[in-house]
């Protein structure tokens, strides 16, 4: 199974670094570009998520030193080096959050400039047809 544009991938609490907003049974997103890797580590995931996803982060100018942050695209790839997302067998990836209000990143550079927000396991739900 080939993960493509339109594919919809399910991402679950691996246990490192979760989102505790995420819903109880985790996030879900469709694949809307995929960017090459340059490596062995494979290509990287960019997803439009279902739900917007919300998180309360630190070292903000606001008397609680919180902000929210709302999250509507992430990208993902394989944590494993050789291992793809598209079996059917959930794979663990590398989280990365593009926030709402930024410009989507075009090149794995721009990816991997991203800070690594948590680990989740990665399953393939469907594809488009």
């Amino acid at each position: 199974m080939s993960v493509t544009a339109g594919t919809f991938l399910r991402l679950t609490d691996q246990g490192d670094g979760w989102f505790p907003l995420a819903p109880a049974g985790g996030i879900r997103g469709q694949v809307i570009a995929t960017l090459p890797a340059t490596d062995a580590g494979g290509p990287f995931y960019l997803l439009k998520l279902d739900a917007a996803l919300e998180r309360q982060e630190a070292a903000a100018d606001t008397p609680s030193g919180l902000r929210l942050q709302i999250y509507d695209r992430l990208v993902v790839r394989s944590r494993w080096s050789g291992v793809p997302i598209d079996g059917p067998q959930s794979v663990s990836v590398l989280v990365f959050l593009v926030p709402e209000a930024s410009v989507a990143p075009t090149s794995v550079q721009e990816c991997l400039n991203l800070p690594v927000s948590a680990w989740a396991a990665c399953i393939v739900e469907d594809t488009c047809a």
